[in-house]
């Protein structure tokens, strides 16, 4: 991730998006990536820290509902990237954005929901809030 960070700092002055698609291409891929060795690390899994699914689906309020608030915040910022998303657009139109930001929603939230799911199914109820600590602990 180093790597790919400091490989990024490159592209971060860049006016055009399409200088960004190669970028986007390799974050998509190391998250894909990321994916397929949690499905492996569950494989792997001898199941002493599985629990009941009937118990992920239960709605738990306690003071770790506050670490959902990066899922809000990037619903809140996304409203910032609409219009500078729409002007780097090839062929601009209503349709081409609105099918372009249901893409982008739609990788963000399966990415988000896989995660989520494969990190409780692995580590149960011991399961912390930053994913990288629980990996830590294995």
């Amino acid at each position: 991730m180093v790597v790919i960070g400091s490989a990024s700092l490159l592209f971060i002055f860049k006016k055009n998006l399409e200088e960004l698609k190669i970028v986007s291409y390799v974050l998509l891929t190391v998250i894909g990536l990321f994916i397929a060795l949690m499905l492996l690390e569950l494989g792997r899994d001898d199941g002493s820290m599985k629990d009941p699914f009937d118990d992920m689906m239960e709605v738990k309020v306690s003071h770790k509902l506050l670490t959902a608030v990066s899922i809000l915040l990037f619903a809140y910022s996304f409203q910032f990237m609409v219009f500078p998303a729409y002007v780097e657009l090839d062929q601009r139109s209503n349709a081409r954005f609105e099918r372009s930001s249901i893409y982008a929603m739609t990788i963000y939230s399966i990415t988000l929901i896989s995660i989520g799911v494969i990190a409780y199914l692995i580590f149960g109820k011991t399961l912390k809030p930053d994913l990288l600590d629980n990996f830590a602990t294995r």
